[in-house]
């Protein structure tokens, strides 16, 4: 009796041993199995061995800097990068009202296919626009195309009939027109007034972007691009009377008063010299153009502008734009100055200049222009002879003067001095013709030569190619006060491009031997 109790306990020693042995088994497996997993890495999902399940995303949401700077020297000619921030979405130029006041993001997945819409609404507690925002999405590797928008509401984008899990048709935001409408008697920097009467729920921004995320990514950064255009006049006065500026033409301008008149997303982007990303070409809705009327709303009451003379100080003026391009026959955009000259004459005036190289404006451009103003501009007129068919080019940017010759023979070039105050031609009492660089061969035995008793620059062209670049100094006294002596300088280049006439006369274009014209030019 006492063994089989015996057996009996032992037995159910073993069976308590078995049991213990498979529960520390069963554990030992799970810390093994814990163990061997990262707690930062890619989840293996229990339904799909091998199969990366999403993780959280942090995505950044910014407006691109505008703050890519330029400069137009006394030339008209405009320099300068117009750039597109990094991340940091810093941008030292913006002022109130040129920010996120709402934005939308929809994400598109690699099954083309709306993966989600983000959308903050309207800032509160007393915010009212921000440089950047911030949310999260749970999302899986792959690649995803962002399309992201400030300050346009869903309705206007056409996307409230659209959710989660839908599919947008094909090139949905692609196609879109979008209506932006710039004021025509607002400066930017009285934003007040701007605001008020334009864009009570700022200024619309867009942006396309396609991102990998791989299994490591923690964050991504998406941009909006102002669709719009900014430009600063850098204003500095050279008469000896302050000048008081009233408004502003601009040519070429893409409609206000056109519906749809900009596509919804911005034009693709490129890199510079110095590898600065940015907006490439204007993406217009429409080929209509206008010359574009800016004048002060309202006048006086501290919107004036009053440019003080002999270069005192420089007055700056901000204005928007939309984002435009020259059309084939203007070549560049061309920029009118209405001013008052507070001499003894009051005048209003007008300047012209002519914005060489400034042949479009894209959207978050932010174009600065300095500008000197006088009172005085020189006009030409070419005199060449020359054989028929071979004339002179002329190119005036409004300081220098470029004549590109294709065969020898005589030139006068006489410059004419117009006061724009008064409007009306002042006398050259003495002026001076100075070699500066390039070639002497292109002309013939002598170099071209200031004549003091003409008025006029005359010289004889070789049949030789090259470029040579002179100094013409001018002395004018002024008309109202004949004691002061004005002095002007201009460049001006000669080119000369050999035309071989022999080659033109076998091809059927005959010129009569010993013929010859002159050609007055009125550029």
């Amino acid at each position: 009796m006492q063994g089989k109790q015996m057996n009996k306990i032992n037995t159910r020693i073993t069976n308590m041993m078995k049991k213990l042995l498979y529960c520390m088994s069963v554990m030992l497996a799970t810390l093994l199995l814990v163990g061997c997993t990262p707690d930062d890495g890619p989840k293996i999902g229990p339904g799909n061995p091998g199969e990366q399940t999403a993780h959280e995303v942090e995505i950044h949401l910014g407006v691109v800097s505008n703050a890519g700077s330029s400069s137009r020297s006394g030339n008209g000619r405009i320099t300068g990068t117009f750039s597109r921030a990094n991340s940091d979405y810093s941008d030292t130029n913006a002022q109130t009202g040129e920010w996120m006041r709402n934005w939308l993001v929809v994400i598109i997945d690699g099954k083309n296919q709306i993966f989600d819409i983000k959308e903050n609404g309207t800032y509160d507690n007393g915010e009212t626009e921000r440089s950047q925002d911030t949310f999260w999405e749970r999302m899986s590797p792959g690649t995803y195309t962002f399309y992201s928008f400030a300050n346009i509401s869903s309705s206007e984008l056409g996307i409230d009939a659209y959710k989660k899990g839908g599919t947008l048709p094909a090139d949905f935001f692609e196609q879109k027109k979008y209506s932006v409408k710039i004021p025509s008697l607002v400066f930017a920097d009285h934003w007040s007034d701007f605001e008020t009467d334009y864009f009570k729920n700022g200024i619309p921004m867009s942006n396309k972007q396609e991102i990998t995320i791989g299994e490591n990514d923690k964050s991504i950064d998406l941009e909006v691009i102002r669709m719009l255009a900014k430009v600063q006049l850098q204003l500095t006065n050279n008469t000896d009377h302050s000048i008081t500026f009233k408004g502003l033409k601009l040519s070429d301008v893409t409609p206000n008063d056109e519906a749809d008149n900009l596509m919804l997303l911005p034009g693709a982007d490129e890199k510079d010299n110095q590898g600065i990303t940015h907006v490439s070409a204007p993406n217009l809705g429409t080929t209509k153009k206008l010359v574009q009327a800016y004048t002060q709303k309202p006048e006086g009451a501290g919107h004036d502008y009053v440019i003080q003379g002999n270069n005192a100080s420089t007055t700056n003026i901000c204005f928007y734009v939309n984002e435009s391009e020259a059309t084939a026959e203007n070549k560049y955009l061309v920029l009118q100055l209405q001013t008052q000259d507070n001499d003894n004459t009051a005048t209003q005036v007008n300047r012209r200049l002519a914005m060489l190289d400034w042949r479009k404006i894209c959207r978050n451009d932010y174009r600065i222009i300095p500008i000197k103003l006088e009172d005085y501009a020189i006009e030409w007129e070419v005199e060449a002879f020359t054989p028929i068919g071979v004339l002179p080019e002329v190119e005036d940017d409004g300081d220098n003067l470029t004549v590109t010759m294709g065969y020898y023979g005589e030139f006068h070039i006489v410059p004419k001095v117009r006061q724009l105050s008064t409007n009306q031609f002042t006398t050259v009492h003495a002026g001076s013709f100075t070699y500066v660089d390039g070639s002497k061969d292109i002309f013939d035995t002598t170099e071209p030569q200031w004549n003091q008793y003409s008025r006029k620059v005359e010289g004889e062209m070789a049949n030789k190619a090259g470029t040579s670049i002179y100094a013409l100094t001018l002395k004018v006294y002024n008309d109202a006060y004949h004691d002061k002596e004005i002095t002007l300088t201009r460049k001006v280049r000669f080119v000369m491009n050999p035309v071989n006439l022999s080659s033109r006369s076998a091809s059927g274009n005959k010129f009569p031997a010993c013929q010859w014209q002159k050609v007055e030019f009125n550029p």
